[in-house]
């Protein structure tokens, strides 16, 4: 049997006995019109680009995101989530006290933890002195809460920090609500550009050997001090890499002054485009600082009440509670889009189904031996 019978007979046999749709109609039947055969040639070859285009449209998809969120479950566990970081200051920077005596030594805190614990939370009596303030943040008395993963720099650039404002002489409530993302280890086979997060373990920071996004700002920050004022404020880490870093006075406070909103302002790491360079001379470049691929956020939500025997001159307290709001917390795993057993994984048995023939009709109508024979 020549090649071309070969390939003819088998391609018959494969129109005929095939279960995809349409292939039967090709074959020439007496009661069969050229014009029909005509028309199901044409779907046919419609239904292929068609399948064609998404093929290749999902190729391009996942060649350039390979990696997606989604949520696994939104009832985690929350006594499996660390409770977070908390710092209460107060909004008055300065001690007047301290001014007018030049005292050496520190006043005593007059601060009171009720009860600490992971599971009930935290609750603060917090005491404040009206005649002490000298400088305070705002044109208010009280003092911030920041809410922060306990593992990572409090960034605000960053997001993974928190900062609730409260008065004197209330009862204010602080409700936590937990993000939980990890990623699967096949993640990790992509390159950051291509999965857009850092593992713990890739990349180190001034901090120590676990990476997280608000200690790569920092670091970037710090260093960006150096370069433009040559010294860091007194309020930021003064070693890096083992080395001391100079501390800044009162002659540089106009370089300090002057690079503020640079410092404070975060170009976006994933933007490629060329009609913001204003805006990225007037903020901080940290291109290298991606989102870390395993990290917990917290949300803060706020209810309060007022307590008038608060408010009295000598009795000038404030009480915070701090917990989770609820038991559970919402877990994302971030993910391969596909693994390799999905991409060859059939639908309806049809996928397979065409293989198995494509695979069998040579074999069973001498195709194979035909090509061998030439």
């Amino acid at each position: 049997m020549s090649f071309t019978d070969a390939f003819t007979k088998t391609k018959t046999d494969f129109f005929r006995k095939s279960t995809l749709h349409g292939f039967k109609h090709l074959l020439k039947r007496n009661d069969r019109t050229l014009l029909e055969r005509y028309f199901w040639y044409c779907v046919l070859v419609i239904a292929l680009y068609c399948t064609v285009t998404l093929l290749l449209f999902s190729w391009n998809q996942f060649v350039e995101e390979p990696t997606v969120i989604i949520l696994e479950n939104p009832h985690f566990p929350i006594s499996l989530v660390p409770f977070p970081g908390i710092s209460i200051c107060d909004l008055n920077k300065i001690s007047r006290r301290k001014v007018e005596t030049f005292s050496k030594e520190l006043r005593e805190n007059q601060n009171q933890v009720l009860y600490s614990s992971d599971l009930s939370g935290l609750s603060v009596i917090v005491r404040h002195d009206a005649d002490d303030y000298f400088y305070p943040l705002v044109s208010s008395s009280g003092t911030i809460v920041d809410v922060f993963n306990a593992y990572e720099f409090p960034d605000v650039t960053s997001g993974s920090l928190q900062k609730r404002l409260v008065p004197v002489g209330v009862e204010i409530f602080l409700r936590l609500s937990a993000t939980v993302i990890y990623s699967m280890p096949e993640v990790k086979k992509y390159s950051i550009a291509k999965r857009k997060c850092v593992f713990p373990e890739e990349s180190k920071t001034m901090f120590g050997a676990r990476y997280s996004r608000s200690d790569c700002l920092l670091d970037c920050r710090i260093k960006s001090m150096m370069a433009l004022c040559q010294c860091v404020p007194l309020t930021y880490v003064t070693v890096l890499n083992g080395s001391f870093l100079p501390q800044c006075s009162f002659l540089d406070i106009p370089c300090l002054y002057k690079y503020q909103h640079k410092w404070r302002r975060l170009f976006p790491f994933d933007y490629d485009g060329n009609d913001m360079d204003v805006d990225k001379q007037d903020s901080l470049q940290c291109n290298h600082c991606t989102p870390s691929c395993s990290s917990v956020w917290y949300s803060v939500s706020t209810d309060f009440t007022d307590m008038p025997g608060a408010r009295n001159k000598n009795e000038n307290f404030s009480v915070i509670h701090i917990s989770f709001q609820t038991e559970y917390a919402k877990r994302y795993k971030h993910d391969v889009v596909y693994y390799w057993y999905d991409i060859v994984k059939c639908e309806d048995g049809s996928r397979l189904n065409f293989l198995v023939q494509i695979r069998r009709f040579p074999q069973e109508n001498g195709l194979v031996q035909a090509i061998f024979s030439v």
